[in-house]
């Protein structure tokens, strides 16, 4: 557990980053590249896992670096929508602080959600256990090449 918690914490700051450029107008780039590259980075984990599920080892120190990058791709996402939210708000350092703590708690409830299920599976379904996360990660990836396709 405290290696996926760290591997969300590295998300959120790249997310956090990346989010904070944006809404400053430090960083700028168009929103339908930005969707489209999130898309990509949901089917890249999925094309990780199935490589790691086959060769039945994980890089965590990669892992840590793509999900870092892919935090920051988030969160040039996400910035749109909060610079929807705030406006013409003076301070932005509160809800951006704000939403960034919202969003790290999000991702931690899901986690522990994700953590529950896998123990289920690893202890009770042990013989399916590739299967399952091999279907739900293609699952995934259909869903998000869907994705890509519609946005391009």
């Amino acid at each position: 557990m405290e290696k996926l918690l760290i591997l969300v914490t590295a998300f959120t700051l790249g997310h956090s980053l990346t989010l904070a450029l944006s809404v400053f107008d430090l960083v700028t780039i168009p929103a339908s590249w930005i969707e489209i590259a999130i898309a990509l980075t949901i089917a890249v984990t999925c094309l990780i896992n199935f490589r790691e599920l086959a060769i039945n080892q994980a890089s965590i120190q990669a892992r840590y670096w793509t999900a870092l990058l892919f935090g920051c791709i988030h969160g040039l996402g996400f910035s749109f929508l909060l610079k929807a939210m705030l406006g013409k708000e003076e301070s932005v350092l509160f809800p951006l602080f704000s939403f960034n703590l919202g969003l790290e708690i999000g991702q931690i409830a899901v986690l522990v959600v994700v953590q529950a299920f896998t123990y289920f599976i690893h202890h009770f379904a042990i013989q399916f256990e590739k299967i399952i996360l091999s279907t739900i990660t293609f699952v995934i990836l259909l869903v998000s090449i869907y994705l890509i396709l519609g946005r391009i």
